[in-house]
């Protein structure tokens, strides 16, 4: 059994393979032997979002700001040259606001795009990225998602060691 199927330019070495073994039993194939999940993979980066929230603010000119703080941690050994972020703003409303968006670019329908350097194994980093939303558009109640992936000195996305952690909606809380 493997954790990934090949495809896309994925690699036969970087997919994790464990023995199981089924058997009958008299209506279906049942597991009867061996790991029934896979872990960790320690050959890869092991990149973690964690959850945040947005609070705009109240109004001024029309326009509530905010910050969505990002806090990547890096699990494990194994460095990722960069990581690679994905941010989709539209169902929330929100555009980019300051400086924190400094080297993102816009894939379309208000999604932003950015790399930056990814923290080494045992360390966290944080990022604050400011966004306004007009005061019209309170009434949407999407939320902000973020996509994280490890990438390579090249800039390719590489596999992340447990990606059940890198990727999160994030609440946009209403102020009064």
């Amino acid at each position: 059994m493997g954790d990934d199927y090949p495809c896309c330019g994925t690699t036969l070495d970087s997919i994790q393979l464990q023995w199981r073994t089924y058997g009958w039993n008299g209506a279906r194939f049942a597991q009867v032997a061996g790991p029934t999940a896979f872990g960790v993979d320690t050959r890869f980066p092991n990149l973690a979002l964690n959850p945040t929230t947005i609070t705009p603010s109240a109004p001024d000119a029309g326009l509530r700001y905010g910050v969505l703080t990002l806090s990547i941690t890096a699990h494990g050994t194994v460095t990722a040259s960069q990581m690679s972020l994905n941010i989709g703003l539209a169902d929330a409303g929100l555009t980019p606001e300051g400086t924190g968006w400094t080297g993102f670019t816009t894939g379309g329908h208000s999604v932003w795009e950015g790399r930056r350097p990814a923290p080494a194994p045992g360390h966290s980093v944080t990022l604050q990225l400011g966004v306004t939303r007009p005061v019209s558009r309170d009434t949407l109640t999407g939320k902000v998602w973020v996509r994280l992936w490890p990438t390579d000195k090249n800039g390719g996305l590489t596999k992340d060691g447990w990606n059940r952690d890198n990727s999160l909606n994030v609440e946009v809380v209403h102020s009064q």
